[in-house]
């Protein structure tokens, strides 16, 4: 007998008391080796990611070892880690379906402080030279470019002509380029 009361191989043979936690590792070992490579096989063609079938039967095993002591018959240990397998598999097969119909919503890439800081800067410049210019060039830029609308909209809207649209369209950029360009 070892240290802590675990028994030797020489133990089990002779021995009435022998430790079933012993006698269970030997049989699970012997039974890994025998059938892991097989269970890995079919899983990993019902899966086809290598990574994710051994994690399947590794759990399995582990499933298996937990309930080893309660199993009435250990003869039919393979057939519980083969539906035990499936069962994982299953499971699996299930989560990547959820995943396919719920996506994560992509993260929005924050910018730093000083980013936010100079976009708000830029931001107040362009305000600040978009209320220097004459009212209709205002109107007609900021319908066109911040509520995007049409020049037919916006000559709906202004009740002018689609040609005074574009032309106080044109005259509101070069005065607003203007305006950004000689900023400090």
């Amino acid at each position: 007998m070892r240290a802590g009361g675990w028994a030797t191989s020489e133990d089990v043979a002779g021995s009435p008391a022998v430790s079933h936690a012993y006698v269970a590792e030997d049989e699970l070992t012997a039974l890994f080796r025998r059938h892991s490579r097989a269970l890995l096989g079919m899983v990993w063609v019902m899966l086809g990611d290598l990574g994710a079938a051994e994690e399947v039967v590794q759990d399995s095993f582990i499933s298996l070892q937990r309930a080893w002591p309660t199993m009435r018959d250990q003869s039919r240990a393979l057939g519980y880690l083969r539906a035990t397998s499936l069962n994982l598999v299953r499971a699996r097969l299930r989560h990547r379906l959820v995943v396919l119909r719920h996506p994560l919503a992509r993260p929005i890439d924050t910018a730093s402080a000083e980013d936010a800081v100079m976009l708000s800067e830029d931001r107040r410049e362009v305000l600040a030279a978009l209320r220097r210019l004459p009212v209709r060039q205002r109107e007609c830029l900021v319908m066109r470019y911040y509520a995007e609308m049409t020049e037919q909209d916006i000559a709906s809207m202004l009740k002018i002509s689609q040609n005074s649209v574009r032309t106080h369209l044109r005259r509101g950029m070069a005065a607003l380029e203007a305006g950004l360009e000689a900023r400090p």
